[in-house]
């Protein structure tokens, strides 16, 4: 082979390399408090076929109809409601609208090491001891993560309708993770070269026990319950939340799917506005966050008869709002941003 042939091979050669390799995900990549991530819910997953294991794949989502949109909102855990019961995360996620995850990670490892939510039972904040595993870094391809956590409940018999003095509840979560294949990711956005797919496989086991003289802990008639279900994360070299997700039941039935969705907050579409706030928790008992991707510049407070209770300027895209004082029963709040737009929300005080 001559001189410049050489050259010119091993430069395509270095172009396909730089095209198609995989990435990997470290640190660097955990997204920062205040960060809004807005996704497209998938119209039909079911009939969205991806090859799940190999090299230099491509997953194609820029035909896949959506039904709605939805936002993820990482925070400060100091800015959440239950910051305080898990002193030493340094990241917090939103889950659904009165629900939160929180987070410990370094350079080494991100982990969960805590959820505040409704199970039915009332929002409480729950630890998880162990924690699960949410990445070792760095994370590539060929990367697997095996975790076991468990989350522990305890309270009366009446907190969790049933006829017992004291009630135990236990939720054991084991994944099974692997990074089976890499490729090129095109999202009606956007596209992502070297994205990472990876396969989750989660079991969850929930056992209750209650609490008899002289007997200690039994376990509970009817307990433990088993579910298996299957999901499928594609993670781009932005950001460690996946920027595509598919999941599946047992019987291989999708349970749902979404792809972000890029910058909405440009778009004009009235149905989108709901997604500019984020407000948590809904129902609120004393405090809740109202928060955005933009500045708000004032909002409004009022009872359904369109009474002014409060009124507020702000220059920020956060606030937290003591509603203690406040009967129970619906409430509107109405937002400005800075950019002259508005938004009403519907508020419920337990």
């Amino acid at each position: 082979m001559n001189t410049k042939l050489f050259f010119v091979v091993l430069s395509s050669l270095f172009l396909c390399f730089k095209t198609f390799s995989q990435i990997t995900l470290t640190s660097a990549q955990m997204p920062l408090p205040g960060t809004v991530l807005y996704t497209a819910n998938m119209a039909h997953p079911d009939s969205f076929q991806f090859q799940r294991q190999g090299e230099g794949l491509i997953w194609d989502f820029t035909q896949t109809l959506s039904s709605g949109y939805d936002s993820v909102i990482y925070l400060d855990p100091a800015a959440t409601p239950y910051g305080n019961n898990f002193p030493t995360a340094n990241l917090s996620v939103g889950m659904g609208s009165d629900g939160f995850g929180y987070i410990f990670f370094n350079d080494s490892y991100s982990h969960l090491i805590g959820i505040a939510g409704d199970a039915g039972y009332g929002v409480m904040p729950v630890p998880l001891n162990p924690p699960l595993v949410l990445f070792n870094f760095p994370y590539t391809y060929g990367s697997s993560i095996n975790s076991t956590a468990k989350a522990v409940i305890k309270g009366t018999g009446s907190q969790f309708g049933m006829p017992f003095d004291s009630v135990k509840l236990v939720s054991t979560i084991i994944t099974q993770r692997a990074v089976n294949a890499w490729g090129t990711l095109m999202l009606p956005c956007c596209t992502y070269e070297g994205t990472l797919l990876e396969k989750s496989v989660n079991q969850r086991i929930d056992s209750a026990f209650a609490k008899v003289i002289f007997l200690g802990w039994i376990p509970i008639p009817g307990f433990p319950m088993t579910s298996v279900d299957t999901t499928y994360n594609w993670f781009s070299a932005e950001s460690t939340h996946p920027y595509a997700t598919i999941g599946y039941d047992v019987s291989g039935a999708s349970t749902g799917g979404s792809f972000y969705a890029g910058d909405i907050t440009s778009v004009s579409d009235s149905q989108l506005l709901n997604h500019y706030v984020n407000f948590y928790p809904n129902p609120v008992k004393d405090k809740a966050v109202l928060s955005s991707p933009q500045p708000i510049s004032s909002l409004e407070l009022t009872d359904m008869q369109g009474r002014l209770i409060q009124q507020l300027q702000l220059k920020k895209a956060s606030v937290t709002l003591n509603l203690w004082n406040l009967k129970p029963g619906f409430y509107m709040i109405k937002i400005k941003f800075a950019d002259g737009k508005t938004q009403s929300l519907k508020v419920l005080k337990d």
